[in-house]
Formats: structure tokens, sequence, C-alpha cells
């Protein structure tokens, strides 16, 4: 059992209602959108990627849990079990689970930190991982700052995360999305809005910098000439989450005193 349910694979639901007076019966369907994680966790028959809410690998020989049933709460490891199991390990499964679009004659599934994937609209069949036209790099959405020369950085850093929620512009009619990677180096946050008409063609992109802001923002609101995205107060700590002990969204803290920093883009 996932020690949340955001922690689960998504699942893509379909409903096809036939016109009024034709006969036939509305038609369901649903598949699992099969990412990477998905397939290698369904062949193994068990967890083997870390959840933003927990949910992840624990170590055979301290996982003591008892076997309670589909249906009961679920148990959360011993510690001994989720250090041995996770210590080390920064990577989040993609759980595609957040949110689907439908844009210039892609249906996307949506993850608020990993690549989208790609769905067949009439099977819901996964088709891929989209880097939307090339906007997007695969790996660890992580960024070195400085004069890192690139040929001195492991390969896995350097990828990009893409909003779950993206908007469109009612006065465009453009679909408004961002992606974002950790500047390790400075505590700030690289994001790139991008623009894309309604046959997902890039129509304006612009990459600014986030200071003091160690955490991805959630969502963000436009306006005609603006892109407004609010940060919380929030830090995480980094200490249980490295050991394994904790997943992110546990390591989190807020000061609910401190301010908030409204940051305004030019669109």
């Amino acid at each position: 059992r996932v020690q949340h349910f955001l922690d689960g694979h998504g699942l893509i639901l379909k409903v096809d209602f036939p016109p009024p007076d034709s006969g036939r019966k509305p038609k369901f369907m649903s598949r699992f959108v099969e990412t990477a994680e998905f397939k290698e966790e369904r062949e193994a028959g068990r967890f083997l990627h870390r959840g933003v809410f927990g949910s992840g690998p624990a170590f055979p020989l301290f996982d003591n849990r008892p076997k309670n049933g589909l249906y009961a709460d679920p148990i959360e490891p011993p510690l001994l079990a989720r250090v041995l199991g996770n210590a080390g390990n920064v990577n989040i499964k993609n759980a595609a689970n957040t949110q689907v679009i439908s844009w210039g004659g892609k249906l996307l599934s949506l993850f608020e930190s990993g690549l989208p994937h790609s769905l067949d609209p009439d099977t819901l069949e996964t088709i891929g991982e989209d880097d939307l036209g090339g906007t997007l790099s695969k790996g660890l959405p992580v960024k070195v700052g400085g004069n890192v020369p690139s040929e001195f950085l492991p390969d896995f850093l350097g990828g990009s995360a893409h909003t779950a929620h993206p908007n469109v512009c009612p006065k465009t009619g453009n679909l408004v999305g961002w992606h974002w990677r950790q500047v390790v180096n400075n505590g700030s946050l690289e994001v790139t809005f991008t623009e894309w008409d309604e046959d997902f063609k890039q129509v304006a992109s612009k990459t600014f910098e986030m200071t003091d802001c160690e955490l991805a923002p959630h969502d963000m609101a436009i306006t005609e000439n603006c892109i407004i995205i609010n940060v919380n107060a929030m830090k995480m700590k980094q200490l249980p989450f490295m050991l394994g002990a904790k997943g992110p969204a546990s390591c989190l803290s807020m000061d609910g005193s401190a301010p908030i920093t409204t940051w305004v883009f030019p669109r």
C-alpha cells in the first residue's frame, strides 16, 4: 500500500458518450500511465522508487509489517527498513498522476516534478515521455551554478520538470506553462515560461531565476501581460530525506508568521 494516495501511479479514465439517438451505450475505459517506474514496479511486484509522500522501498530483512489486506490503512515501515531501503537515493518517481490536458493534438498526463507523458487519446496507451518539442530535458531537475564545465558534471543532472498546472490565456488562447530546475550552489530556482499556440507550436519563451527559492511553487496565475507566482515561507529538512527516513513532503516545514514572496514576471 502507498503511504498516501498521491504516491499512486496515474490511472486515466475515459467515458465516450454516443449521440443521443444512436441507440448505443456510453463506453468506459481506464488504463494506468505506463511510466518506466510503473513497468519496473509492476514487474517486481513491489516498490522500487521513492514517492513524494513517503512510499518507497523498504529493506526486506527489517520490514516486519503485518499484511492487513487491501482495504486496511497503510502501515509505515520501521525506521531501519526505510533508511536501508532509501538512504542516498534522491530520485522521486514520476507517477504521472496529477493532471491531464488535451492540447494541440496531444493528450498529456502531468506530474509536478517530471516530464509529461503522452497518451493515445483513443486507446489511452502510453506513448512515452514528451519533451514538448525539445523544450524539456530528461534527468534530475538540478543545475550546478557557476562556471563548472559540462564535461565534469554527471549525466543525470541538468534535467527539467514541468508544472502539472499550465493555464490557458483567455485573450490569446495560448497554453502557458513553465518548467524548473534547482540551482544548487545558491538556493535559487531557474524557471522558464513557455507559451504554445493551439497547434502546440512554441510562440514565446523566457527564463528567469527566482532567488532564495528552495522549493518549486505549485501553481501560477496569469494576466494579459504578467505571470504571477507566490512562494510560501517553506523549508525542507534535507537530512531525514537524504537518510531515507522520510519522503520529501514530510520534510517540509513552514513559518506561518513569515511573509510570502510574490514574483511578477512579464509575458
